[in-house]
C-alpha cells in the first residue's frame, strides 16, 4: 500500500518521551524518529469507525480473491492470460490480508494485549503493516502492466501471441516481478533498528511538576510556555513517572545520511511504482482500444466481402470473437480503475516527500494524512469492482464461480464452450 509513515533516523538515544507533541519538541528538537505504539493507547471510545470499515472491506476482498483463485484452479482455467490474473489475485489478497490480521487483532483484542510492547512485537508490526503489504502491492501493479501489454499484443497480433505467450512464460513473469518487488524493498528490512522507549502521559508529568516543592507551577497547564522548565527536570520527571514501554525505529549507522537514502528510496517508489506504471497502463489502454476497433472493422470488412453475415457465422467462431472482445473490454475497464486509484497515491507520496525531504510544503501534514487515508480507502474499495470484472471475463469462469458459490450440481451448471478462448491467452 501507500508508504506514508514518519521516517526513522540516526541520532542520540532517548529512552523516555512524552505522549504530547509540545513536550517532545521541547525536549528533543532533533527527535525525528517514529515511535511504534500499535495498541497501548487504544481505548474503547477511541476505536475508529473508519478503521472498522477498512477491516470489513479487507475481509470482503480476501474472501472474493480467494474465490477467484479457487475457481481458476478448480476449473483448470489456467491459460497464460489467466495465470497472470491468478498472480494478481494472489498479490492483492496478500496486500490486504497481512495488515488486516494485525488490525483485527488490535480492534478485537486491544484491551487484552499487554500494555508493554517488546522490540520483537514492534518489528513484527512494522513488517505486517508496512513492508510485506508494500511488496505484494508493488508486484500487483507491475503484473497489471504486464497483463495489459500481453492483452494488447493479443488484440494487435493474435497469431503471434499464440506461439509467444505460454503458461511457462506467465509463471516466469510472475516470479520475476515478485523478485523485483522483494529486491526493491529489501533494504527496508535491514535499515532500521528497534529500540525500547518509555512513553508517559504529558498530563501526569505536569501534575507531578505542579506538586513539586522545588517549582511552584500552580497555574501551569499543558499549553504553558515551557521556556521556564528545564530539560533536565522534564527528563528526570519523565523517567520517574509511570508509563508504558514501547519502541522506536531508528536508522542503523550505515544509513546515517538518511536524507539521501530516503530521497533515493521514495523517489524510486514515486517514479517506478506509481507514475511510470500508471502512465504506461493508460497508454496501453488507449492502444488496446484502438487495436480492438481496428480488428472489429477488419473482421466486419472480411465478413462483408465474403458475403458472410453476422447471423450466418458459425456459432463457435462467433462466440470466440464475442468472448475475446468482452475480455478485452473488461480488462480495459479494470486497468482504468487501477490507474485511477494509483495515480492519487503517487501524488500524495510525492507531496509528502517534497515536504519531509525537500522542505517544500504545499499542504499541512494533517491534510496529507487525510489524503493518504482516502487514497488507501479507494484502493480497498476498488478491489471488489475488479473482482466483479474478473467474474465477467469468460463464460467458463462464471459457470465455475457459480458452482463454487451456489453449490449447484455439476449437471445443472455446465460451462458454455469457450471455443478455444482459454488456450489463446
Amino acid at each position: 500500500m501507500l508508504v506514508f509513515t514518519p521516517s526513522a533516523s540516526y541520532h542520540t538515544a532517548h529512552d523516555c518521551i512524552y505522549d504530547n507533541d509540545s513536550f517532545t519538541e521541547l525536549l528533543y528538537e532533533d527527535f525525528d524518529s517514529y515511535v511504534i505504539s500499535p495498541w497501548q493507547w487504544v481505548e474503547d471510545h477511541e476505536i475508529d469507525v473508519l478503521s472498522i470499515f477498512i477491516v470489513l472491506f479487507a475481509i470482503a476482498t480476501v474472501v472474493m480473491n480467494v474465490c477467484v483463485i479457487v475457481t481458476f484452479v478448480r476449473q483448470k482455467i489456467l491459460a497464460a492470460f489467466n495465470i497472470i490474473l491468478l498472480g494478481i489475485s494472489v498479490f492483492d489478497t496478500l496486500t490486504v490480508l497481512v495488515p488486516a490480521v494485525a488490525e483485527v487483532t488490535v480492534l478485537f483484542l486491544g484491551q487484552r494485549l499487554p500494555k508493554d510492547i517488546s522490540v520483537e512485537q514492534c518489528q513484527a508490526w512494522a513488517y505486517m503493516t508496512k513492508y510485506l503489504p508494500t511488496i505484494a502491492h508493488n508486484a500487483s501493479v507491475w503484473l497489471t502492466v504486464g497483463l495489459a501489454y500481453d492483452r494488447y499484443i493479443v488484440v494487435k497480433r493474435p497469431f503471434i501471441s499464440k506461439r509467444k505467450y505460454t503458461r511457462k512464460r506467465s509463471v516466469i513473469m510472475i516470479c520475476v516481478v515478485f523478485l523485483l518487488a522483494v529486491l526493491s524493498n529489501l533494504c527496508r528490512f535491514f535499515d532500521t533498528d528497534y529500540m525500547n522507549v518509555k512513553i508517559v502521559s504529558a498530563e501526569n508529568v505536569m501534575e507531578m511538576i505542579r506538586e513539586s516543592k522545588e517549582h511552584n507551577f500552580e497555574n501551569v497547564t499543558v499549553n504553558v510556555d515551557f521556556g521556564q522548565i528545564s530539560k533536565e527536570l522534564l527528563e528526570q520527571t519523565c523517567r520517574s513517572s509511570k508509563g508504558h514501554t514501547s519502541c522506536r525505529a531508528v536508522y542503523k549507522p550505515f544509513f546515517r545520511d538518511f536524507k539521501l537514502y530516503e530521497f533515493c528510496f521514495y523517489w524510486f517508489v514515486i517514479i517506478f511504482v506509481k507514475f511510470i506504471p500508471c502512465i504506461t497502463l493508460l497508454i496501453l489502454d488507449t492502444l488496446m482500444l484502438r487495436a480492438l476497433r481496428k480488428a472489429e472493422k477488419l473482421r466486419h470488412n472480411i465478413s462483408y466481402h465474403s458475403s458472410i453475415a453476422a447471423d450466418t457465422m458459425p456459432g463457435g467462431r462467433k462466440r470466440f470473437f464475442n468472448e475475446s472482445r468482452r475480455m478485452t473490454v473488461l480488462l480495459f475497464v479494470a486497468i482504468i480503475i487501477v490507474a485511477v486509484v494509483e495515480l492519487p497515491m503517487g501524488f500524495v507520496l510525492m507531496f509528502w516527500t517534497l515536504a519531509e525531504l525537500h522542505g517544500q510544503k504545499f499542504m499541512s501534514e494533517e491534510t496529507l494524512s487525510d489524503l493518504s487515508r482516502t487514497a488507501n480507502i479507494c484502493v480497498y474499495v476498488s478491489y471488489p469492482f475488479i473482482f466483479l470484472l474478473y467474474c465477467c471475463i469468460s463464460a467458463k469462469f462464471r459457470a465455475g464461480f457459480c458452482r463454487l458459490c451456489c453449490f449447484a450440481k455439476k449437471g445443472n451448471c455446465q460451462p458454455p464452450s469457450t471455443c478455444g478462448l482459454e488456450s489463446n491467452l
